[in-house]
């Protein structure tokens, strides 16, 4: 793939991971201190790391490093935000096998991790429209 494709398109799905999971965490959380700079942090750190080094264990952690750093921004103790991180992440690590699993049975097309990224993020996001559908019902 280009690299000025693969450096775009990481840019906007980490964007759109990191709208969704803003959607996931108001749900829980209601009053906030300055949330965008807790957000800006874990989307330069989770971004460069997914650019720099491409190693899924490398973005595993500074996802859940990233996610961290967003709860801070939230007020709650720590252990309701550490429970509420690993929610959100087994809620996306669903998804992804949902989309990963719906892309790989379709054979046309080479450009899998590019749809399945974008497959998971609009399920990520019906989850969030649901689940806050739910909640303010």
């Amino acid at each position: 793939m280009n690299l000025y494709i693969d450096f775009m398109v990481a840019l906007f799905m980490e964007a759109a991971r990191l709208f969704v999971n803003k959607l996931y965490v108001d749900i829980f959380f209601e009053k906030k201190k300055n949330t965008l700079f807790f957000y800006g942090i874990s989307y330069f750190l989770t971004t460069a790391t997914y650019l720099l080094f491409h190693s899924s264990f490398l973005n595993l952690l500074t996802t859940l490093i990233g996610m961290l750093i967003v709860m801070m921004g939230y007020y709650g103790s720590l252990k309701k935000k550490i429970l509420i991180m690993l929610i959100i992440v087994a809620i996306s690590v669903g998804f992804d096998i949902v989309a990963v699993y719906l892309i790989s049975a379709s054979p046309k097309g080479n450009n899998y991790s590019i749809t399945s990224s974008f497959l998971s993020v609009v399920l990520l996001l019906l989850g969030a429209v649901v689940r806050s559908e739910e909640h303010t019902s």
